[in-house]
């Protein structure tokens, strides 16, 4: 399985080509393929987080394109940016984006609003189990390691759906998961 295309399918190729003086300089021309993994590297402030917001959709760069197979994901030059919802990207942020006032195991039940109750916490408890958190689902995130926040977080983007996460590449898995 590769990744999602807009529409139905899937498709390998992912292709990035970006390019913006500032506020924050970006000049990115890669294509990640099926099973290849991509790391982005540099010094604070070099545009990794901006690079991984813009394939999300989160932010539009000054110049660019972004395509997912055959369909369009960003154009600068045509003003063309497919909503997030739609790109199907998961992303984890540096900060996690945990709700403080909730615990690891409604963090990672709240995606999954669209389910009944019960049918959530029994997921919500799966992916605890699959990320190696069993028992610390009544713990806050203040109460969590950072590798175990970042596992919580993981869990929340509920791999494989979304079928990605934002810097990893098609067919990654959490740590634990099973191949699947």
């Amino acid at each position: 399985m590769g990744w999602p295309v807009a529409g139905g399918g899937h498709m390998a190729d992912l292709r990035v080509e970006l390019a913006q003086r500032g506020p924050i300089p970006l000049a990115a021309d890669f294509t990640c393929r099926r099973g290849e993994l991509l790391a982005l590297v540099g010094p604070s402030g070099s545009g990794k987080t901006t690079l991984l917001r813009a394939i999300a959709g989160l932010y539009q760069p000054a110049q660019g394109r972004i395509r997912c197979g055959e369909t369009a994901w960003f154009d600068a030059e045509r003003k063309h940016s497919l909503s997030p919802q739609k790109r199907r990207v998961g992303i984890v942020f540096q900060d996690y984006a945990l709700f403080p006032h909730l615990t690891a195991l409604e963090n990672i039940a709240l995606p999954l609003r669209h389910l009944p109750k019960p049918t959530r916490r029994d997921r919500a408890e799966q992916w605890l189990s699959r990320v190696r958190l069993e028992g610390l689902g009544q713990r806050y995130p203040d109460a969590l390691s950072g590798g175990q926040r970042q596992r919580v977080a993981l869990a929340a983007l509920r791999w494989p759906a979304p079928t990605r996460g934002a810097g990893a590449c098609p067919g990654a898995r959490p740590p634990g998961a099973a191949a699947g």
